[in-house]
């Protein structure tokens, strides 16, 4: 009797694979941006004089003919709310639009969807304020193919 007990076991262990549900890494769900190499050394130069970068994001604003890159440390919502990250010198910061601050909400998804449905739409929808993430922070102006137009502290640029 033993033995068919033993049997039964190993045909049943042989039978049945292991499955293991393969979970994705951190980066797995993550849009990259890489930027042009000039810009990205500025930045680079710029964060090694920063005695921590753990709660740096960068804004991202295109205009016409040129892009700025501000760098701000001051709204850590930001850097657990997006799912874009910039890559600076193999190190990944996250990354925001300025569309993020017009039309981003600050509120869980379920609870947007709850007010969506409601009656009263717009009125309920909590969103982030640009004021104080502009003033007197890095910034660098560059061109689609990298040429820097500017780079410093100057809010008059």
């Amino acid at each position: 009797m033993r033995n068919i007990i033993l049997l039964f076991l190993v045909s049943l262990l042989i039978g049945c694979k292991s499955t293991e549900v393969a979970k994705p890494s951190n980066l797995d769900n993550t849009i990259v941006y890489v930027l042009p190499v000039e810009v990205e050394n500025i930045l680079k130069n710029h964060f090694s004089e920063l005695e921590n970068t753990n709660n740096v994001v960068l804004d991202l604003q295109r205009h016409n003919d040129y892009f700025v890159a501000f760098v701000s440390s001051s709204d850590v919502f930001w850097k657990i709310a997006t799912n874009r990250k910039v890559v600076i010198d193999t190190k990944f910061y996250p990354l925001i639009f300025d569309l993020d601050f017009s039309f981003a909400t600050t509120e869980r998804s379920g609870d947007v969807l709850k007010r969506l449905k409601s009656n009263n739409k717009e009125n309920s929808i909590l969103r982030k304020q640009i004021a104080q993430l502009y003033r007197n922070i890095f910034k660098v102006k560059f061109t689609k193919e990298g040429e820097v137009l500017y780079k410093g502290f100057d809010d008059n640029w």
